[in-house]
């Protein structure tokens, strides 16, 4: 159950299928006194043993949330084996649709795909390496990064996963690199730092304009597991705990290593709302209002982030 007042203090309950066999359910969403619901989204992927559900909302914008749901519930019911596909809604579970693949992906080549079927898939809470990872952040406004693929379907192996990143809360998406990463946001946005999730490595790599460019920082001279890379959970910070594991004959335990971003830039965020070129613009995800509200933030690649600013918006009735 989610129940968060920033949300229009409305609830959203998971409600699993009857049948004990059925790993998925049922969004049920509320009116404002929480005692009505309206089903939001059926077949909604979980995992009983765990209780992960494949939903989230995206914690720095108001009214948008991703959901796997199973395609295939009949046959999965009798065989076992689900077909996943990812949704997402911009207007707080009211409508869901799929979401929009890029063009092309990392390398510049199209996507081998039929345009009628052809979708973004990430992976959800269900099925990603690090538990208890999200897509977002709360400071870093309207940026979502998740691990997936292009195609019909969310792909069954792991290994065809690629990392992708929307800049613009979900309405467009692209491919950032190939191969699956654990990642995270530091300095509310102005940092991305990524390492490759399942090969051996001794590297990460960052970049300051959210994914548009890159660069390598090697942090050991022995490559190793990664099993995680964290930071500070508002992800304000800039400074990394990389988590892996040598593999050694004598089982060396989980190495943490420490990276520090603090000397990447010095000069401080300038906020003047009647220059256009100040190191903030004026942002929204689409040219309407998301639930009434337009945000503000910063363009990227400096030293602070200053507080985001909300805009509220008139609306009319037609």
């Amino acid at each position: 159950m989610d129940h968060d007042s920033h949300h229009r203090d409305r609830l959203t309950i998971y409600a699993p299928a009857l049948q004990s066999t059925m790993k998925w359910g049922s969004l049920l969403k509320s009116d404002f006194t929480g005692t009505l619901f309206v089903t939001s989204l059926d077949y909604v992927n979980g995992d009983v043993y765990t209780g992960l559900v494949d939903f989230e909302r995206i914690s720095s914008m108001e009214g948008i949330a991703l959901a796997n749901v199973v395609a295939n519930p009949q046959e999965a019911a009798s065989t076992g084996s689900k077909v996943l596909q990812s949704k997402i809604t911009h207007n707080d579970g009211g409508t869901w649709e799929y979401l929009t693949p890029p063009q092309q992906d990392s390398l510049g080549m199209p996507y081998q795909c039929n345009d009628t079927n052809c979708h973004l898939h990430l992976r959800g809470s269900t099925m990603h390496r690090a538990k208890g990872k999200s897509f977002s952040k709360p400071s870093v406004v309207g940026s979502i990064v998740g691990v997936g693929n292009v195609g019909e379907n969310l792909a069954q192996d792991y290994t065809a996963s690629s990392t992708f990143i929307s800049r613009d809360a979900g309405f467009s998406w692209e491919e950032i690199h190939k191969k699956s990463h654990f990642w995270e946001f530091g300095d509310s946005g102005s940092i991305l730092v990524m390492v490759n999730d399942k090969e051996a490595t001794n590297h990460v790599i960052f970049s300051t304009n959210e994914g548009l460019a890159w660069t390598e920082y090697q942090f050991a001279d022995k490559e190793m597991f990664v099993k995680d890379i964290i930071t500070e959970p508002s992800g304000k910070s800039r400074r990394f705990i990389v988590l892996g594991d040598f593999m050694s004959p004598l089982h060396v335990p989980i190495v943490a290593v420490h990276i520090d971003f603090s000397s990447l830039t010095t000069r401080q965020c300038d906020l003047d709302v009647s220059n256009d070129d100040s190191d903030f613009e004026w942002w929204s995800p689409s040219e309407n209002c998301l639930l009434g509200q337009q945000r503000g933030r910063l363009c990227g690649g400096q030293s602070n982030y200053l507080a985001t600013e909300i805009q509220g918006m008139e609306l009319s009735m037609h």
